[in-house]
């Protein structure tokens, strides 16, 4: 039987990212408190704020009950073309993909609350992803050496009138 191969580590991701002690809404509130901006948390127990799925934000928002802030956890791709060992089903790097989006009414914004948002998320994500501290949450089969890329989107018209995207990529050697 083949084996999953981005839905080893996707699971993996989604787990640590709902986790009450070292996950992100655990992670995001010291960061918000400090620098006063309100985030709320991320119901990852329900179907309208975390979603596993590969998609453009305004799709949600189009034909799916949500409410923001948003969080899309993703693969991107894998690539088993130079093979890290020879002779494996797959011994290659799995790209995964989360996307955070924000969302404020036209309005009522503070501009110091897109950075502001924006840097909390960023610091909470590398904190959940790349803890020393928090217990190990890969699968034996994957390989994450810290290997993770923010980008922040330009602030657009959208979801409640303006949309904040950010996505982090994370780089995973997975061995099948």
């Amino acid at each position: 039987m083949p084996s999953l191969l981005a839905g080893k580590i996707r699971g993996a991701i989604a787990t640590r990212l709902e986790d009450p002690v070292y996950g992100y809404n655990a992670c995001i509130a010291p960061f918000a408190t400090e620098l006063s901006v309100t985030i709320p948390p991320i119901d990852f127990t329900g179907t309208s704020q975390f979603f596993q799925a590969y998609c453009d934000p305004e799709l949600i928002e189009d034909g799916t009950p949500f409410a923001f802030p948003l969080l899309l956890l993703y693969s991107l791709s894998s690539d088993n073309s130079k093979p890290l060992e020879k002779f494996r089903e797959f011994a290659g790097i799995v790209m995964m993909q989360i996307m955070v989006c924000h969302s404020w009414s036209m309005d009522s914004i503070d501009p110091s609350a897109f950075e502001n948002t924006a840097d909390c998320v960023e610091a909470a994500m590398y904190q959940v992803i790349n803890s020393q501290t928090a217990p190990a949450w890969l699968p034996p089969c994957a390989i994450y050496d810290g290997q993770m890329k923010q980008t922040r989107h330009p602030v657009t018209a959208g979801g409640l009138g303006l949309l904040l995207r950010q996505s982090f990529t994370l780089m995973f050697r997975q061995f099948v």
